[in-house]
């Protein structure tokens, strides 16, 4: 028998623009949405996390509402403002992914914002165990402005000592996701 279901289009938030987010990142939201506005559970997520307050935060909604965005523009916006800032590399955010092909996708998805916003220079990278080794020199030379890995390699990271002294050396770590 068809099955049939309604749900209840999600309550529109503010404009991209008026989060607080770097005018071109505001832009890049506004091409890929196709709306100048997010959704209420985005508006209130970015601003609870853009704030001097910003603390823990879970958000719990419906599939294709957007959840990741709550979380990976914050994170972006810190990593731009950090780049300007500072004019060098250093960690300031680090994304714990339980599978590695979660953290491909997201990898390509934070370049993507990244690149279509103007902010090339701000790096994301990913080390796991496939991580090839003159890859995981270059990030200990300069390291990423986002780390995405898994809970194991974080492990390593933080007890290995070439590693731990060298990629969080200059870190300005303010997420971890």
């Amino acid at each position: 028998d068809p099955f049939f279901q309604a749900h209840r289009p999600f309550k529109e938030g503010l404009r991209w623009g008026e989060l607080g987010l770097h005018e071109a990142l505001a832009r890049v939201m506004r091409e890929r949405t196709r709306s100048e506005r997010c959704f209420l559970h985005q508006s209130e997520a970015i601003a609870h996390l853009l704030s001097p307050e910003a603390g823990p935060l879970v958000v719990t909604t419906g599939t294709g509402s957007g959840k990741t965005e709550c979380f990976l523009l914050p994170v972006i916006q810190n990593a731009i403002e950090d780049a300007l800032a500072f004019k060098k590399s250093g960690i300031t955010a680090i994304l714990v992914y339980p599978m590695n092909a979660l953290a491909n996708d997201q990898e390509a998805r934070i370049a993507e914002y990244l690149g279509d916003s103007g902010f090339g220079h701000v790096t994301v990278a990913r080390y796991d165990r496939s991580t090839r080794q003159e890859d995981r020199e270059r990030m200990r030379r300069s390291p990423p402005h986002i780390l995405l890995t898994n809970y194991m390699m974080l492990e390593y990271l933080l007890v290995r000592p070439a590693d731990r002294d060298d990629l969080f050396a200059n870190h300005r770590c303010r997420f971890v996701v």
